[in-house]
């Protein structure tokens, strides 16, 4: 390979020559060759008229005083490797900017890595990080990777990061998908955060998060997923804790008739004042979910589709809410649930273990209900019961053979049929005492249907034209 090590720069093309000796503060790239490497022996912070191909980058300070250097990029440069693309040393920091608000691209072919310890890569809005053959972006401990513009992945490519001492940061502006971006930890629990857009450009492309492992935090501040209607496409956060900051709204989905992997998650926190909205139409099978802990402080917004969640709890804070669209998708329940805030769910809820709905909770089901295998209904505390939770059901109540209504310390509004007649004793009462459940029915052309052997249910107001029988 030819390199050269003058001091601070090599990069050169055959008869070039630098006119600006190698200690100024400013140098002017003076072409393409095989590789450029900056060792702190001199003194410059600035390069200029950077564009071309050279195989690679490297910024290693080494014994020297770590640099700081500024890339201004005045055309695209291709890196295409010879054992990395990019590479930063041990508390070294490098910049890459336009002169001009034109945006121009650093394609790097193979890897982007650094010795860690306090290594800072920053890409400015006017610089396009890309990967366009196969490599990976390593972020080692205590590194900063920071695309303040466009991340485009135009190849299979790893990101790999290490987050042992809490001190590495990972963030995206915009994200641009045409080929796989795959995640991993290598240490620690990473956090990357995409503060704006993600946007797909081919069919197949992906966030693939199957080589994630522990715990690996990803932050969603941006207003829009856009799909552009590609197929066979992967939104996959199924080994990750996601957390949406923005008002994140996904469209463009009609050219999608499968998915490689569908959009879900291992936990997912919707913080407050945050929205997530999935658009109607999206593929049924499989369904959207959630793995673990499903958390909305703000709005988590289904449309018509089906959603499973198949955690130990979902929580749903003050203020919250759960929307769907006017003809729902199946809202599956299968861990203990809790609902503190006071909205309404249009939603057709399907559950499968102990749900409760706080005490003080107002909540309206736009949707039918079906319990099965477990309690659902209102929580209690013995206490006085100025604090009762409210459950509205709009649509259809019905429970399974392994299904129960449990009235606890509830007002209970029915505005649709009440079916318990899939088992005997369906309806459980409060178990602590200063309790006083209501039950209301308020559809008057309602069917309220039991088994043969019955169950326990007291009403407290009944409307007329309600039609009470009993099976068997």
């Amino acid at each position: 390979m030819r390199s050269l090590r003058l001091g601070y720069f090599a990069a050169w093309l055959v008869g070039a020559m630098f006119a600006p000796l190698l200690g100024a503060a400013t140098i002017t790239w003076s072409g393409a060759g095989d590789s450029a490497l900056f060792d702190g022996t001199g003194s410059p912070t600035i390069i200029t008229g950077v564009n071309g191909t050279l195989q690679r980058i490297e910024v290693n300070s080494g014994m020297n005083p770590a640099l700081s250097l500024t890339f201004q990029l005045t055309g695209d440069i291709a890196l295409t490797g010879n054992s990395g693309s990019l590479y930063l040393g041990s508390g070294d920091a490098a910049t890459f900017a336009s002169t001009t608000a034109t945006v121009h691209s650093i394609e790097i072919q193979e890897d982007l890595d650094s010795s860690g310890g306090g290594a800072s890569y920053t890409f400015n809005p006017t610089a396009t990080l890309r990967t366009t053959s196969a490599c990976s972006i390593v972020v080692r401990d205590d590194t900063t990777l920071d695309v303040q513009g466009l991340l485009w992945i135009s190849a299979a490519t790893d990101l790999q990061i290490n987050n042992t001492s809490t001190t590495t940061t990972v963030s995206f502006n915009d994200l641009e998908l045409a080929g796989y971006l795959m995640p991993a930890n290598t240490g620690g629990s990473p956090v990357v955060s995409i503060v704006g857009d993600i946007v797909y450009t081919a069919d197949n492309a992906a966030w693939d998060d199957g080589s994630v492992s522990g715990i690996f935090t990803v932050n969603l501040n941006g207003s829009l997923v856009d799909f552009n209607n590609h197929d066979g496409l992967e939104f996959d956060f199924d080994q990750s804790r996601v957390v949406v900051g923005g008002a994140l709204v996904l469209q463009n989905v009609s050219g999608i008739t499968s998915w490689a992997e569908p959009p879900r998650f291992d936990y997912l926190t919707v913080s407050a004042a945050a929205s997530l909205s999935f658009p109607d139409g999206l593929p049924s099978s499989p369904a959207l979910f959630v793995n673990q802990d499903l958390v909305v402080n703000g709005a988590l917004d289904f449309g018509d589709n089906d959603f499973v969640t198949y955690g130990t709890a979902v929580t749903v804070g003050v203020g919250g809410s759960l929307l769907a669209a006017a003809s729902p998708g199946t809202f599956t329940l299968q861990g203990n649930v809790v609902f503190t805030g006071t909205f309404s769910i249009p939603l057709n809820v399907y559950c499968w273990q102990d749900s409760v709905v706080a005490l003080g909770s107002d909540v309206t089901f736009g949707g039918n209900v079906t319990v099965n295998g477990s309690d659902f209904g209102a929580d209690q505390d013995g206490s006085a019961t100025t604090n009762m939770a409210t459950l509205r059901f709009n649509g259809n109540f019905a429970t399974t053979a392994t299904g129960r209504l449990a009235v606890g310390e509830g007002n209970h509004y029915f505005g649709g049929n009440v079916d318990l007649s899939a088992g005997d004793d369906r309806v459980v009462g409060p178990t602590s005492s200063n309790t006083d459940p209501t039950v209301h029915l308020t559809g008057g052309a309602q069917a309220l249907d039991f088994s043969a052997g019955g169950s326990y249910f007291i009403c407290t107001s009944v409307a007329a034209t309600t039609v009470i029988t009993q099976s068997g």
